[in-house]
This record gives structure tokens, sequence and C-alpha cells, in this order.
């Protein structure tokens, strides 16, 4: 016989972003929450690995200044330190060789990775590329924008090279030129911040806020399956302890969320998660006790989907003189993995002599960044935060909804579940 616990508020699963700002939003509101993280450790793949020297984060992250993130944080009261790169410096890697990356006037005429055509070509695009309006290129694919704009081969390698780096995406024939160029636009506009601590750092200070607000964080706390029927009614955890709840947030990943609503096979919800397309990379974080060229920071590949970025030398994730480097290959869709041998030969061309300081590093084959990406042919539209035919149920995650990317697509899809389920009392009420 199954225990119940009596609670009447709103449950939270998952104790990565999503489930914190999720918690936050509905604490804010007036809700009792709970929040429900399996793990020991809140953050999901937010988490930070203290390695002595080096503090690693699941790959390269950066939060992008005037995103939705960015901007509920700093509404919160979350102040967070960290560097902001700017495109001086850079490199672009063509045909095995560096070249200066073409950030601004000075560096294209000098840059050796393009003609004079190309060049000028180039300068045009950068020149224009944030007076341009997003939305009208929702429904178009990257590929399809790149034809319009009838631009030259190396023109069009740094556009596609400037998409895969604001949007972690390499699949120029399927995402939204719109929410790539939105991207595009926050990055060059505003820029991004590599966070001092790494995002651990906002972790905690997420679960702060949240514990304030009256949050009850339980760790350690697997859930098996939802409670209900016709509506969702609470959760089940782990040791059959039923946990009543008015209405529940998922904001775990979508393979979890089809297995928590399995009871309910025939609801359309279970096509729309198997059709998502997740975003991966190939990464290796390193950590090199010094830089044989300490003057090469960034690197971006343009003839093949690969990035080069010393993260420590903009925010404090490296003691002394080491640097913790992120090394990375975007995977087009059908890949689920990625090579090694790669992403070496992209530090021995970058930072040549780089094996006899190594120190330390962590190697991921294919890494989730995303779980969906945002695709030209629904004008970038997600999944829904509300289950069809299923009340009591909200979704969160970067892969819900149609605002932003990654953090900023969490946050957003947060903040708007919260604002849904007041708007339905509200409702429910009148």
């Amino acid at each position: 016989m199954n225990r119940s616990e009596r609670h009447g508020g709103v449950v939270v699963v998952g104790g990565g972003l999503g489930g914190l700002v999720s918690a936050i939003h509905l604490a804010e509101g007036g809700e009792k929450v709970t929040l429900f993280e399996s793990g020991k450790e809140l953050g999901g793949r937010a988490i930070t690995r203290d390695e002595g020297s080096f503090r690693f984060n699941l790959g390269p992250r950066a939060l992008y200044c005037k995103g939705a993130a960015a901007a509920t944080l700093d509404q919160w009261g979350i102040e967070l330190t960290g560097g902001i790169p700017r495109g001086s410096g850079g490199l672009v890697m063509r045909r095995g060789k560096v070249h200066a990356l073409p950030a601004g006037m000075l560096s294209l005429l000098k840059t050796s990775a393009f003609t004079v055509s190309d060049k000028v070509q180039i300068g045009r695009l950068l020149a224009s590329l944030l007076k341009l309006n997003p939305q009208p290129l929702r429904g178009v694919s990257v590929a399809e924008w790149l034809d319009d704009l009838a631009i030259g081969p190396g023109p069009r390698a740094l556009m596609e090279a400037l998409v895969r780096l604001t949007t972690y995406v390499h699949a120029p024939h399927l995402v939204s030129a719109g929410f790539a160029l939105g991207q595009i636009q926050l990055a060059l506009g505003h820029g991004v911040r590599y966070l001092d601590g790494g995002w651990q750092r906002m972790v905690e200070r997420l679960a702060q806020v949240a514990s304030d607000a009256g949050v009850t964080i339980r760790r350690g706390a697997s859930i098996s399956g939802l409670v209900g029927t016709d509506a969702v009614r609470g959760v089940r955890l782990q040791d059959g302890t039923e946990y009543g709840a008015e209405a529940v947030f998922l904001a775990v990943a979508p393979g979890r969320v089809s297995r928590f609503l399995q009871r309910w096979d025939k609801n359309p919800i279970h096509k729309t998660l198997d059709q998502l397309i997740a975003v991966r990379m190939s990464c290796l974080d390193i950590g090199l006790d010094s830089l044989p060229r300490p003057k090469s920071i960034f690197a971006l590949g343009l003839d093949e989907p690969t990035y080069f970025s010393v993260h420590s030398h903009y925010a404090a994730l490296a003691e002394g003189n080491r640097a913790l480097i992120h090394v990375a290959a975007y995977l087009a869709p059908d890949q689920h993995s990625g090579d090694v041998e790669q992403l070496e030969a992209v530090l021995d061309l970058v930072q040549p002599t780089w094996r006899d300081r190594e120190a330390r590093r962590f190697y991921y084959p294919g890494l989730t960044v995303a779980h969906a990406v945002p695709l030209a042919e629904n004008r970038g539209c997600r999944v829904s935060n509300r289950v069809p035919g299923l009340p009591g149920v909200y979704l969160v995650g970067d892969w819900v909804g149609d605002e932003g990317m990654l953090a900023d697509a969490v946050f957003a899809s947060a903040r708007r579940a919260a604002r849904q389920l007041t708007e339905q009392r509200c409702a429910r009420a009148a």
C-alpha cells in the first residue's frame, strides 16, 4: 500500500536551472513549492567540477548579457562576476592554418583568411547584421537565408561559423534563421559573460533565492511517476510515497518527461517529444599548467565545425598562470559522437606543445547542449508549456517555448509556465 503525503501546493521535478527558476517564480506568486532533485547536488548540466587548480563547467558555457536569463538574474539581485570576451585577437582556422578573426574593420583588412572580394562582402554583412529584423526569418532556414544573400563561399563559411558559435547548432538546412540571427545580434551587440568560479555560482545563488522565498528543496528524492488519471494530482517517489500537489512542473529532459507520462501513452505529447532534434557537441575540456601561446585565446573553425577558447583568460576558472580551455566540434543531427583526435588537432594548431603542459582533462564525445533545435519549419516553436488534454502538468526547459535559446530558453519557459498557472487560477476564480 502506497503512503501518501498531503501537500496541496506545487511540485517541481528537477533541480537544474529550469527547476530552480520555476520554483522561485512560483514562490514569488504565493505558491507553496516543493522541489525534488534526484541527485545529491543541484544544477543539472550547469554543474561545475572543482578540480584543485581548475573549475570545469560541463563544456563551454556563456551567459548572454542581454538575454532572458541575465534579465531575470538582475531582477532577483543576483550579480555574477566574470569577463566579457571581445573579438579582438581572435583567430579563424581554415585549410590547416590560423588567421585573424575579422571582428572589426582593422582585423578584416589584415586577415589572410579571405580574398579582397570576400572582405568587401564580409564588411557589408557585419555592418548590416544588427539592423536586421529576425522575426520575418523565423520560418526560413539559415541555408535559405544565406542563399538569398548570394555571398561567396568564404563569407558564407564565416556566417555559418557565427551561427554555430552562438547557437551551438550545426544544421543550417534545419535551424531557423530568425533564431540564429537573434543569437548573433545578442552576441555582437551586447556580448556574453564567462562566469567567475563557473556556472555553479549561479546555481548556488538561485538555490539561496529559492530557499529565501520559502521553497522546500529535497535532494536525493527520485520521482518514479505521476499520480492522477484525467488530471495530474501529484508525484510518486521511488519508495512508493505519493506526494499530492495541485500542479506539477517537469523541469527535466524530454526522455524523462516521456517516462513520467507513459501511462498516458495515447497523448500526442509523445509524438512531439520523439520528433525533437537535440543539439550536441564533442567537447574536450582541458587544463594546462601554462599556455604555449598566451595571446592565442580564441579560434573558430571555418572549413570544420570547431571551436577553441581559453575561458580562464576572462573568468576566474584556473589558478596562477594555468589555463582552462574548451575545445569542441559542433555535431550534425545525424552525429551522436565526435572524435577526440579532431579536437587534439585543433590544440596542435592553436597551442603547439600543449601536450607537455597538460594537467587535467575531461572528454565528452556527445555532450547534449540543448534538447531541441528551433526548426525553421515550425518557425522556431518548440514544445508548449502545457501537455494537451492533461491538466496540472507544466513543462520547462531549453526545448520548450518559442523564446530564446540555451539558458535563455530555460529561464523564459520557466517564467511563462509560472504565469500560465497563475492565469489558470484567476480564470477558475472568476
